[in-house]
Parts: C-alpha cells; structure tokens; sequence
C-alpha cells in the first residue's frame, strides 16, 4: 500500500480521536486494576494472583484491552495508509461488537443488581460500560476508513466469545474463592453454583448473548456496505482456513 501523499483534515481528526479513546480505555483498566488489587488486599484470605487472573478473565476487561490496541493501530492506518489491512477492518468490526454487547449485557443485568461495595472506580466502570462502546460505535459509523465487510465475519464474531465461556466453565469449578470458599465466575448470570437453573439457566444466557453477537454482528457488516467502493467484489473477509487471501 502505498503511503497517503496528504493527510486531510477528516484522517487526522479521527486520528487523534482514536489515540484519545485509546488512552482513556488504558487508563481506565490500568485504575481499575489499581484500585481492584488495593481492596483486595484488604480482605481476609484474598488471593492476590488468583483475584488478578480473574480481573483479566472478564469479557469487559479483554475487549477493553482489545480496544486500546486496534484504536491505536487505527490511528496509525488512518494517518499512513489510504487503505487499512483486511485484518484490521475485522478487528475493528470485532471490537465495536463486543463492546456494544458488553455495554447492553451490563446494562440489562447487572446495573440493576449492582452494590456500592468500593470496589469500582466510578467513571472507569461508566467507560468500559457505557461510554466507551458508544465513542466506539460512532468511530465505526462516521470515520473515513470503513469498508464493505464479508459475511464469514459472523463466524469469528461468534466463535470467540464461546471460546471465551469454554474457558469461563471450565474454570469456575476449579477456581476457587479464598475469601468465600466458593467457585469464582465473572458474572453472575454464568454461575451454575448460584443459578436457580444451574447450567441450564447459564447456558441460556450463553445462547442468549450469542444471539445478540450474531444480531450486532449482522448490523455492523451491513453498515460497512453502505458505501459501496467502486469494485463490487471488494468484501473484505476474514482470513478462514483455506482462503488464504484477505479479499475474493
């Protein structure tokens, strides 16, 4: 690709843009981290090591994370490439979604059960749950970068979040809770031990949110094609095994 002779003024707005919801998506996790560990360390029994794997094991967490790299890089494409790479346009795509349904999972759930324990840094919790996804879902409807997406995109956006509660189920039976003696689950909708259906009551909750992956899944994708490129076989797909190529 060849790098952008003239930057314009639309480039270098959303540029700066992007290293700005970058470093309050960093900052964020980075106080919340912080302030997590010292209130652990004032519980009795508390696992320091246990309790910070467990901090990186919530979805809201890793999308956050996930966020602060594919802003950056986005920034970076914007102001030295006319055309960013395939796998970014489907890393873009990928971060709007989770972090939407992060945004709505946590606002139908867990907001209206939620204790003022002290545990939470106030506005960090509001970014990574509010905020954040909307800046983020205004960066993919009005920046200049985006591109007709494929629809095999579907796949992966589906198949990650159910690696991600694989790992959460097989965990939580063994990942046991110093200071409760309990089974230790991110949320409590995917805790079977507390469940009033156990893994039944779960796993709807798993088909659930998977449903409404695939849902924003399908929005995001028809968004990027509302401007059409000027070839018509220009889909960007994600890179499945046996289609080597980023574009077909």
């Amino acid at each position: 690709m060849p790098r952008l002779a003239v930057v314009g003024s639309a480039r270098r707005s959303f540029a700066l843009l992007r290293v700005a919801f970058a470093a309050t998506y960093a900052l964020a996790v980075a106080m919340q981290l912080a302030h997590s560990i010292g209130f652990w360390q004032t519980q009795e029994g508390a696992d320091i090591p246990f309790l910070v794997l467990g901090f990186f094991s919530y979805f809201t967490m890793q999308s956050g994370i996930a966020a602060v790299v594919v802003l950056a890089a986005g920034a970076a494409f914007l102001l030295t490439r006319p055309d960013p790479p395939s796998w970014f346009l489907v890393a873009r795509a990928l971060i709007v979604v989770y972090t939407a349904t992060t945004a709505i999972a946590y606002n139908l759930l867990l907001r209206p059960i939620e204790t003022d324990d002290g545990s939470v840094v106030p506005w960090s919790n509001e970014w990574l749950h509010l905020y954040g996804p909307i800046c983020l879902v205004l960066d993919w409807v009005l920046a200049p970068d985006r591109r007709p997406l494929g629809w095999r995109m579907l796949w992966i956006a589906v198949a990650i979040p159910l690696a991600w509660a694989a790992y959460t189920f097989a965990r939580g039976p063994i990942a046991l809770d110093t200071r409760t003696d309990t089974n230790w689950y991110p949320y409590p909708f995917l805790n079977p031990d507390t469940s009033p259906g156990g893994y039944g009551t779960t796993s709807l909750y798993v088909v659930a949110i998977s449903a409404l992956i695939t849902s924003l899944s399908a929005l995001v994708i028809l968004s990027s094609r509302r401007r059409r490129s000027r070839t018509t076989n220009d889909d960007v797909r994600p890179r499945l095994p046996g289609n080597v190529g980023g574009r077909t």
